[in-house]
């Protein structure tokens, strides 16, 4: 599947910092949502980059954008680095790279996928 704009984004199940299940459906209809793909929490580049997203939160509020951080870190790794970096947002564990799989990314590189609340990828890469 090729995740051009306009087309559903797949459905994904996986935990949260606190080892909840978050599902990108749980969102329909309610919320657009940002996934942030990151390779892995205490670098430094990662690190800065979702520092930057923290300390800017508020337009992200204001448009009713849920921001999802998501690496392959396990969920005990992101919640260290969720505490210690004081993130104000939901970080989650694609451990075994089941959603980089089906968004088609290897996070080899930073990837930002703009959701509607109808689950549509609303902008180009």
């Amino acid at each position: 599947m090729n995740l051009a704009t306009g087309n559903n984004a797949p459905d994904f199940q996986i935990k949260d910092t606190e080892g909840n299940d978050v599902r990108l459906s749980d969102f329909k209809g309610s919320k657009n949502v940002l996934l942030l793909f990151f390779p892995l929490a205490f670098t430094g580049t990662c690190t800065k980059e979702l520092c930057y997203v923290r300390d800017d939160l508020s337009p992200y509020l204001e448009m009713n954008v849920e921001v999802l951080g998501i690496s392959v870190d396990s969920f005990f790794t992101l919640k260290e680095f969720k505490n210690s970096k004081e993130l104000n947002f939901t970080l989650l564990s694609d451990f075994n790279k089941d959603v980089s799989a089906a968004m088609q990314k290897c996070l080899k590189i930073r990837v930002i996928y703009p959701i509607s609340t109808l689950l549509k990828k609303r902008h180009p890469d």
